[in-house]
């Protein structure tokens, strides 16, 4: 990691794949419980009805038994009956129906027939455990005629049936299903017991036939299902996690790539780009993450620009700040006032009071011309050069044509410098003004209600090394008597814009200086200034605004 980037820390956690995977894997073990419980109860209703059906048919079959063969007449075929119960039979009957019972071969194999299809409804093949003829007598089921129980025989009078509890009996056509327990001596089962009306030739119920199936198979069934569905829950359940797990490692790759974009993002590399690999939300985030990222290079990159064009506006306030004097001189019998807009935007213009040989000042206001930095050094430099030859020059033509000559070499093609340079004697009043290409002196008089141009003629300098500036500057002539006033003010003033777009003008501005005259030079400049910050409405004043001022006390 470099020096100074932030701290990048893997959060610790569970995967979003494996957190998919767990979803889905318990999403589908609900639904599967739900389905499979849903399916065991009607597989269990299912087989329920099934067995009862079955009972039923069974019982229906089963009733096609003849009642008359189970008569006194016939009991060598009872069932349950021992061979003294046959003889006494036997010995009860009359001649003549013994003599039918003995001579009639064709009906004793039927009743032989019906006994032994009976014994074939019983077995474990059948899931059959009893079968049970009763009479019927006066409408209500009478004495068991006869009977058939798996591994049972012979004990026909130890059997009892008891419904099992809130259990209700179910109708099938003629039929009837009933769920209890079939006890016969120390045996039991768990039953579903069918039963079936056995009908005489007249169509009458002469007696009823039960059918007693073993209801474990219904236990049994649902049980092999419900493992089945268990297996196949299970079975669902881990292939629904390992296609989730596979689906979430595919869906958040492009998730974990943009993770590794957003690592290196935060590790300083704002020029790395993040690539969408997908057209889904995902691709959409991964091109706002890369937008953003280079929306975040360009903001930084403009903060290094704003910081650098920062210092450079620091540079250029603490130029601009050495154009003009810290403070005026204080001078007996005269005054001295200046205005410039101080909010340290690079100007090209200037003002001073010179110091020169004798009893005499110069009032100097220059400006260059463009904006900006270059303007405000070119300035800079060509106060610096007047400041220097005034020492030991008091004729301003020959101060400016001096200047002149060591600038103009140096200035770039285009730039040029105008100037305003005003002598005073300060003993005697009178001034001496050279004018490079500047705005002409304000002389107002004392007790007097108009301003005196004084012009004077002169190119600017930078334009000409020598004989075409030296030719054209012209040095003009005025005394300020005791009360008299002079402003030097630069170009840009008449062409100052208002708040409403409207522009000042010469008239106007000559209009201001005539209202403001009879005030001293420093609340005149204070008033004037006033006046222009509030034509110009919220904006600042600008660096085209600048002015100095000179009174004579009277």
């Amino acid at each position: 990691m470099a020096p100074g980037a932030p701290e990048v820390r893997r959060m610790k956690g569970v995967p979003l794949a494996a957190k998919m995977s767990l979803i889905i894997s318990t999403i589908v073990a609900v639904f599967m419980l739900i389905f499979g419980f849903a399916v065991v109860r009607s597989v269990e209703d299912t087989v329920r009805f099934e067995v009862q059906y079955a009972a039923a048919d069974a019982a229906r079959t089963a009733a096609q038994a003849d009642l008359d063969a189970w008569t006194s007449n016939y009991g060598t075929v009872d069932q349950g009956l021992s061979q003294e119960d046959i003889q006494a039979r036997v010995n009860e009957m009359t001649p003549f129906a013994f003599r039918a019972y003995e001579t009639d071969v064709e009906r004793k194999a039927q009743v032989l027939w019906n006994r032994g299809r009976f014994a074939r409804f019983l077995g474990s093949g059948t899931r059959v455990v009893a079968v049970e003829l009763f009479r019927w007598t006066g409408g209500q089921r009478s004495s068991l005629t006869a009977a058939s129980y798996i591994d049972a025989e012979g004990r026909a009078r130890e059997a009892s049936f008891a419904p099992a509890k809130g259990v209700t009996t179910v109708t099938l056509g003629e039929g009837a299903v009933q769920e209890g327990f079939l006890s016969v001596g120390p045996d039991r089962w768990h039953v579903i017991r069918g039963s079936y009306p056995v009908m005489d030739q007249h169509g009458a119920q002469a007696g009823e036939v039960a059918v007693h199936l073993e209801a474990a198979a219904i236990q049994e069934a649902i049980s092999r299902f419900s493992w089945k569905v268990a297996y196949a829950g299970c079975a669902f359940v881990l292939l629904g996690a390992v296609i989730a797990f596979v689906l979430g490692r595919r869906m958040t790759r492009p998730m974990r790539m943009l993770q590794d974009d957003i690592r290196a993002v935060a590790a300083g590399d704002l020029d790395h780009h993040t690539r969408p690999h997908s057209s889904d939300e995902v691709g959409q985030l991964a091109r706002t993450f890369d937008q953003m990222t280079r929306s975040l290079a360009e903001a930084q990159a403009s903060q290094r620009a704003a910081a650098a064009s920062r210092r450079e506006l620091e540079v250029a306030a603490e130029v601009t700040g050495s154009l003009f004097p810290r403070s005026l001189p204080k001078l007996r019998g005269w005054a001295f006032a200046g205005l410039h807009d101080s909010s340290g935007t690079p100007a090209g213009s200037t003002y001073d009071i010179l110091k020169m040989p004798g009893r005499k000042r110069g009032l100097l206001l220059a400006e260059a011309s463009g904006t900006g930095v270059p303007a405000a050094l070119v300035t800079a430099m060509t106060r610096s050069t007047l400041r220097v030859i005034a020492e030991h020059e008091s004729d301003p033509g020959a101060v400016l044509r001096d200047v002149n000559a060591r600038i103009s070499e140096d200035l770039p093609q285009g730039l040029y410098v105008t100037a305003l340079l005003a002598v005073i004697d300060l003993d005697t009043g009178e001034m001496a003004i050279a004018n490079a290409g500047h705005p002409p002196l304000l002389h107002q008089h004392a007790g007097i209600a108009g301003i005196e141009t004084v012009l004077s003629e002169g190119i600017a300098m930078g334009f000409d090394e020598g004989p075409v500036f030296d030719q054209t500057l012209k040095v003009a002539q005025t005394v300020l008597e005791p009360g008299d006033k002079a402003i030097l003010y630069s170009s840009g003033l008449s062409s100052l814009s208002g708040g409403e777009g409207q522009v000042l003008g010469e008239e106007r501005f000559a209009a201001l200086v005539r209202r403001e005259s009879e005030k001293d030079v420093e609340l005149m400049m204070k008033r004037m200034g006033a006046t222009l910050r509030k034509f110009r409405g919220q904006a600042e004043l600008g660096p085209g605004v600048t002015m100095l001022s000179i009174g004579r006390e009277a």
